[in-house]
């Protein structure tokens, strides 16, 4: 009897925990984490927020849902379901306690505008444009760098502003993976249709560089040929210039 009072009582305060109101949220939300939600409706669990600011991009229409058994291993799992101009697709996210210096990020399947996408990482003298996006990307953040990626990301319609002209490139493909041993992400470029002829490895190093080699094709527009021929690592051959650039993208 004492075993089905407790187990019914149990049931009862887990019900209640249920239907706690989506406002708790904001007493969850660390003070100096500098993260700010507005207009929230829906339960505890699951609902929607009208707006979150961060210091990096401000987000419209954000659905959630929180897995509470996860909580109970002191750990967060939660979906989100983004629907805002810039930024646009889901993604499921877990953190542990010490969710500000790790965080995994998993099936994220985003659309992000390259203007929103700058704010993530820097470029110097060089402005984007067109529309980023990733598919089933697999993403682990340490410290908010990213040391592991899995996945495929695009830029489509990708267009640079540099030297006071604007570029139009065309579409570029990436299959994403981690090199564990050198603690490098690797990205293959997979041959589309870009004014370029770009083809090559990109790698991300630890310390936030951006390395890029490959090769361009020598038969493309020739002030396009020429600006992209000032990070030449060879002479042309077959066609083809061979290039290498490296960048801090990473602040």
């Amino acid at each position: 009897m004492k075993k089905k009072i407790f187990v019914l009582t149990g049931l009862f305060i887990l019900f209640v925990f249920m239907q706690a109101p989506a406002s708790l949220i904001e007493n969850f939300l660390p003070q100096n984490n500098k993260v700010t939600v507005a207009g929230l409706s829906g339960s505890l669990w699951s609902g929607e927020i009208a707006t979150v600011n961060t210091p990096e991009l401000s987000l419209k229409n954000v659905e959630y849902s929180i897995n509470p058994l996860a909580l109970f291993l002191a750990k967060l799992s939660l979906n989100l379901d983004i629907s805002d101009r810039d930024v646009d697709g889901s993604l499921n996210l877990k953190a542990g306690s010490n969710y500000q210096e790790s965080i995994e990020l998993s099936d994220v399947n985003l659309n992000i505008s390259a203007s929103t996408f700058e704010q993530f990482v820097s470029v110097r003298g060089v402005k984007l444009s067109g529309d980023v996006s990733s598919s089933d990307l697999d993403v682990i953040l340490e410290n908010k760098r990213p040391t592991n990626i899995n996945g495929r990301a695009s830029w489509r319609k990708a267009a640079v502003v540099f030297g006071g002209k604007t570029w139009n490139l065309g579409d570029f493909v990436v299959e994403l993976s981690t090199d564990e041993a050198k603690k490098t992400i690797v990205g293959n470029l997979q041959k589309t249709k870009n004014e370029l002829g770009l083809e090559g490895k990109v790698t991300l190093l630890p310390d936030g560089m951006l390395e890029f080699v490959g090769s361009i094709s020598t038969k493309i527009d020739q002030s396009l040929y020429n600006t992209v021929a000032l990070f030449n690592n060879g002479k042309p051959a077959n066609d083809r210039l061979p290039i290498k650039f490296k960048q801090r993208v990473l602040r």
